[in-house]
């Protein structure tokens, strides 16, 4: 007979009790637990939620409350074990609980979004038991111990959005997600390779950049796929018809339309709809039409589609907005920081990498971080990213008010849109409107290239830099000169103005007989005007000469003589 010791059991209860309850009882705490976590992959209704929790989990502690009177540490423990599951689980709209692991097409992937790995466990398993418990961050040690390496790649690729969103699949061809009849053609026409060979790429790339009514095109693309009657699918049919100079219609159209003008190649396309409309009246209504008629036809109903297509229209993203579009860096205003985000992609490394810059009112660098993405990212994707993390990063600061430019237009366009998108380009433009929704106090802006080179310049060394933060003494040492030189005038384009003699600055708007400046700039060889638009910066006092910061520029009213070609590349003038 074995002699019991302080872990025995005996009908499932502890054999001896000592001072330490809560140690010896502790496994109905692991039982709760592991019953909980079991049930959290699975999408239940509220209803299944209370029959388990009634029935199935209440009752773990029953067997042992018959003998033992349970510490309150270990029913305390339980009660919020289940409180988490039953509000998480109520409240949880997304994560995953909807798409099913094996069997969906849910990795973003074109050629085979499902996935490969041949594991039976999986079967029946939602994406949600792939997170960490109690977030929606992918379980590491799961995901590499269960899946191929291809796989893998593919999964920690995707993007799980911050905010609770109903799951839902998307269109993968289309930015926003939403299904399109032109991406399915485009992306059925590329998988059987109908538009790769020599003799039909041309003509159909210049085909469908005609400015031209729709319908007009589809005939052209009708008859160039022989969908339409022409000549040579008659005599395919063995139909009587007279010979023609060129073969097929293909060839006639590739050749009138090589030398037109875009304007005649719309007239040319219209055409060829009005002649087919007619050829259709003469067949089913015995309606005959002059060649005259058919010309004055075709030139009027495009003229009255090109006036409609002048006149404003909605768009699926915002117009832009005052404040958008600045060239240069311009100071925030008092009391507030400017935040300032760029996104590169390494195509050759396959990653990407995110640079985001914070100034004060004065200019002075005060914060900068760099992010790397090591994986394939699509480069307006990228641009969104780094918003999003801009925002994060904005959301733990103190800054009383934020303003917040980029330089990608689509991206501050499509996030100031309040259209849907269900694509993870989406998913992310949702996750930037509930932070801007959440902190009033950010202020969304556009900016040109050349008001964004700092973030440019960190972003591009984020590949150098991964992961890190600086402050204006720990910067790196070319983003540093980026950094003095952006609020500079010696960083733009350079242009000048000879004079005789120095005369007051000219303010306001100059007349056109007064504005007949001679500038030359530093990459021309020829003098150029310029209208003035700004203050003058700096005197040239050895050939009285002013020296002006494109674009912002302004000019001396004054007598006005030519550069000399020998001044061009000299630093004095």
């Amino acid at each position: 007979m074995n002699e019991a010791n302080g872990n025995s059991t005996y009908l499932g209860l502890p054999s001896t009790l000592g001072k330490n309850k809560s140690a010896l009882l502790g496994y109905l705490k692991d039982k709760a637990t592991a019953k909980i976590k079991s049930w959290d992959g699975n999408y239940i209704s509220r209803s299944g939620k209370e029959v388990l929790i009634k029935s199935v989990a209440q009752t773990l502690p029953t067997y042992a409350m018959n003998v033992f009177l349970l510490p309150f540490e270990i029913t305390k423990y339980i009660e919020k074990t289940l409180s988490n599951f039953w509000w998480k689980t109520s409240q949880k709209k997304n994560s995953g609980a909807k798409i099913k692991i094996v069997g969906q097409p849910w990795l973003a992937n074109n050629d085979s979004p499902y996935i490969t790995t041949d594991f039976q466990e999986l079967e029946g398993r939602t994406v949600a038991s792939l997170f960490q418990n109690g977030n929606s961050m992918w379980d590491l040690d799961i995901i590499k111990s269960v899946f191929n390496d291809r796989d893998q790649q593919l999964i920690l690729d995707t993007i799980v959005s911050d905010n609770n969103r109903e799951d839902e699949l998307y269109w993968l061809h289309e930015a926003s997600g939403l299904y399109s009849v032109k991406s399915a053609y485009r992306w059925l026409q590329q998988k059987t390779e109908a538009w790769r060979s020599a003799d039909r790429a041309s003509i159909f790339t210049k085909l469908w950049k005609i400015k031209a009514p729709p319908k007009c095109i589809n005939v052209a693309w009708r008859a160039l796929i022989h969908c339409l009657p022409t000549l040579v699918q008659l005599q395919i049919k063995r139909v009587d018809t007279h010979g023609g100079t060129f073969s097929n219609f293909a060839t006639w159209l590739e050749y009138v339309l090589a030398s037109a003008s875009l304007k005649i190649q719309a007239e040319i396309i219209t055409l060829c709809w009005t002649i087919w409309r007619n050829r259709n009246d003469i067949v089913w209504n015995q309606r005959f039409s002059s060649v005259n008629r058919i010309v004055a036809a075709a030139k009027q109903y495009l003229t009255q589609w090109s006036i409609a297509q002048n006149r404003s229209t909605n768009t699926l993203l915002q117009p832009i907005f005052e404040g958008d579009g600045d060239c240069i860096w311009v100071n925030p205003q008092q009391n507030s920081v400017k935040v300032s985000v760029d996104a590169t992609v390494f195509e050759d490394k396959d990653a990407a990498g995110l640079g985001l810059v914070v100034r004060d009112d004065k200019g002075v660098l005060l914060q900068a971080k760099t992010i790397l993405w090591p994986s394939p990212v699509a480069p307006v994707r990228a641009e969104a990213m780094a918003v999003k993390e801009a925002l994060s990063w904005i959301d733990g600061m103190q800054w009383p008010n934020v303003t917040l430019v980029s330089d990608c237009l689509v991206v501050i366009q499509a996030i100031r849109s309040k259209t849907p998108m269900r694509s993870q380009f989406g998913s992310i433009l949702e996750d930037c409107r509930s932070y801007l929704r959440r902190l009033n106090k950010i202020s969304l802006y556009h900016v040109k290239r050349s008001a964004n080179m700092v973030a440019h310049t960190l972003a591009r060394k984020s590949y150098n830099y991964p992961g890190r933060s600086f402050d204006r003494n720990s910067i790196p040492r070319s983003v540093k000169h980026c950094d003095r030189c952006s609020c500079s005038w010696r960083r733009l384009p350079l242009a000048r103005v000879c004079t005789r003699r120095p005369v007051p600055v000219w303010s306001g708007p100059v007349p056109v007989s007064e504005s007949l400046i001679r500038i030359r700039f530093v990459s021309l060889s020829e003098s150029s005007l310029a209208s003035p638009l700004g203050p003058l910066e700096k005197d040239c006092r050895n050939y009285g000469a002013a020296v002006l910061c494109a674009p912002v520029l302004s000019v001396r009213k004054v007598g006005v003589r030519s550069c000399p070609t020998s001044f061009v590349g000299r630093a004095d003038c």
